[in-house]
């Protein structure tokens, strides 16, 4: 084996390349492992808030949904006690709504 004082510079600075350019690329490996995993780890926090807004806007659609529904049952009842008042004769046609009158005229 020849020891390092006794070899060529030119072969010393060769091997000494490769070191480096080993080094270099493995570090470089590094840094875009190290990247992929910010890009990974950000485009998790995406996907987790878009989830996080479809979550909230299906619940805004449901309670829109039930209030609106709600509403209208109301409405309804209030429609169908005014028409059970107006047949009654508990209140007088003027005072009766519409949708009792209507409701009236259908039957």
């Amino acid at each position: 084996m020849v020891s390092v004082w006794q070899e060529p510079v030119g072969a010393l600075v060769s091997k000494s390349l490769g070191l480096v350019s080993k080094f270099v690329l493995a570090n470089m490996l590094r840094v875009l492992v190290a990247k992929a995993f910010q890009v990974t780890v950000k485009l998790d926090a995406l996907v987790t808030i878009i989830f996080i807004l479809e979550v909230l806007l299906l619940m805004l659609v449901t309670k829109w949904v039930v209030l609106t529904t709600t509403l209208f049952v109301l409405i309804k009842k209030s429609i169908m006690l005014m028409f059970v008042e107006y047949t009654l004769g508990l209140i007088p046609p003027e005072q009766a709504s519409v949708g009792a009158l209507v409701a009236l005229h259908f039957q």
